[in-house]
């Protein structure tokens, strides 16, 4: 069975152990329980309200515990302290990083940053040791898993006729590639990339289990890009990584339902095309 840690800016410390760099963690909490934000508004003329909407709140962090020296030094301890303040400050946003108790040893990851660092209390005759405090917020209140996966479709070719007359729609390939992808966190999410490589021209994305698709309405050259992705700073359609090509946008970035979700790569033409699905799973707790 793997121990309980938690790693930040490459920073590992192990619950209820001391471990080589003399840190511990003996309490957290926040790991579990969610706030939640709720849109009502009460009745005017009868009794009780409306609730329009619920949503989950940020997520707060917080773990304390002891550190002392590791070597049996007084250095030792300052040293130990330094590390500690240095993992745990602003300048860092990084991935917080938890293995739980587990016979798989399985590791969630989430998004933190520090909002009150490393708190400690020197106290007379305690000179190699202390408690200390650390507080962090997650903009984005979901777990994920340790590792994203990747699921990709080629353009589908072949499937249509020539005809000898205009048609307002292309007739080409009818179907297009598809990849099944299993939800099976605990929330609708959506993907965490989006990534078109072309060439193809009005490439199609389509969420068939919730009838969700966009499109990029404009032609992709060879060796070229686009970048389609939502998170909480807002949506975003890049071209190459870094143009802003929302303007050739329509439709929805789309989630994932619970279970499983069948997506589709359709498009006018295009040859030698590639849609990949960058997924992970949400959980709402370790």
């Amino acid at each position: 069975m793997t121990d309980f840690s938690v790693t930040y800016n490459s920073l590992t410390i192990t619950l209820g152990n001391l471990t080589t760099n003399g840190i511990e963690i003996d309490r957290i909490s926040g790991i579990d329980g969610l706030g939640i934000r709720v849109s009502e508004n009460v009745l005017t003329g009868q009794d009780g309200g409306i609730i329009w909407n619920r949503l989950y709140d940020m997520r707060n962090i917080v773990f304390e515990g002891w550190l002392v020296t590791a070597d049996d030094t007084l250095d030792g301890y300052w040293n130990a302290k330094r590390t500690l303040v240095n993992a745990f400050s602003i300048t860092e946003n990084t991935d917080l990083s938890i293995t739980r108790w587990s016979e798989t040893s399985t590791t969630r990851v989430i998004t933190a940053k520090i909002i009150e660092s490393p708190m400690i209390v020197e106290n007379p005759g305690e000179v190699d040791h202390c408690r200390w405090r650390v507080e962090l917020k997650c903009d984005d209140p979901m777990f994920g898993d340790e590792t994203a996966t990747d699921y990709s479709m080629a353009l589908a070719t072949g499937g249509g006729s020539p005809v000898a007359f205009s048609v307002p729609t292309p007739v080409g390939a009818l179907s297009g590639g598809v990849v099944t992808i299993n939800n099976e966190g605990d929330v609708t999410a959506y993907p965490e990339l989006i990534k078109i490589d072309g060439l193809v021209v009005n490439p199609t994305i389509t969420n068939s289990t919730t009838g969700k698709s966009f499109q990029i309405g404009t032609t992709i050259t060879s060796g070229n890009y686009v970048q389609i992705y939502r998170n909480q700073q807002g949506e975003f359609i890049l071209y190459n990584g870094s143009a802003n090509y929302y303007e050739y946008f329509t439709g929805d970035i789309f989630k994932l339902a619970k279970g499983t979700n069948t997506l589709r790569f359709t498009a006018s033409s295009g040859s030698g095309a590639l849609a990949t699905i960058t997924w992970r799973d949400r959980f709402l707790t370790l």
